[in-house]
């Protein structure tokens, strides 16, 4: 009897055995053809990344202008090499009716920028100029006031005559404005800023070439001195040589 339990216990351990060893075989075997496979695949089939170096990833939203919460232009593609100069006013309401437009306006009316576009007897409320260091933060103060405003932005080619004088003309002005709000200032003499505007050369062609000629003949005839009473009607014309360049 204990030879034959023994016997019996052989024979089950060498079947244990032989089916470990041939699956440790039939393992190693779809190793290495898995390996020969893969290795074929690596020297056969191209490189094939799903984000490759220089692709640009966007969410869909550029150049969408909606009325609300976003740009109401959408910024053009800026070409290697390209320089750009960025004007922002902010449109704080678009209304059919004067009365509203003006009741907007009178919550804002003491930056000094604000003013009353006419467009198609529609009325828009602006505020502005203001650059990309400044704009942001002048729409997080309309928002305490109550006042919702989406950006409005113009952008010019510094790389084109036209739009490269039309900009470092509105630079001037926009500094000279913006002085008459500084303490203790009453007025600002234009006399300087004229006379630098007949420094800059003298452009006869291009597109956009009247707008220019204009904007130059529209600041040499400014009065000799400013005061920030006249801010909102300059705005206002800034805004609309600004619109030239949509």
């Amino acid at each position: 009897m204990k030879y034959t339990k023994y016997n019996y216990k052989r024979r089950k351990n060498n079947a244990v055995f032989k089916f470990l060893a041939s699956l440790l075989v039939g393992i190693v075997a779809a190793g290495m053809i898995g390996l020969g496979v893969g290795l074929l695949i690596w020297k056969v089939l191209p490189l094939n990344d799903s984000a490759q170096v220089g692709t640009e990833i966007t969410d869909g939203t550029q150049g969408v202008a909606e009325e609300n919460g976003q740009d109401q232009q959408g910024e053009a593609p800026v070409s290697e090499g390209e320089q750009t100069s960025e004007y922002y006013f902010l449109q704080c309401g678009y209304f059919s009716k004067k009365d509203n437009a003006e009741q907007t306006y009178a919550k804002i009316s003491s930056n000094g920028r604000t003013f009353i576009a006419e467009e198609a007897d529609k009325f828009r409320v602006l505020t502005g100029i203001y650059t990309s260091e400044n704009v942001d933060s002048v729409m997080q103060d309309l928002g305490t006031k109550g006042v919702e405003s989406v950006k409005i932005t113009f952008t010019l080619n510094e790389n084109d005559p036209v739009e490269a004088q039309v900009s470092a003309i509105c630079d001037g002005y926009l500094k000279i404005l913006t002085t008459t709000f500084d303490d203790g200032v009453d007025h600002v003499n234009t006399s300087e800023f004229k006379e630098w505007m007949n420094t800059l050369d003298d452009i006869s062609s291009g597109e956009n070439i009247e707008v220019l000629q204009n904007f130059k003949t529209y600041i040499k005839e400014l009065p000799e001195e400013l005061t920030k009473e006249k801010v909102p009607s300059e705005m206002d014309y800034l805004y609309d040589i600004l619109s030239s360049f949509k």
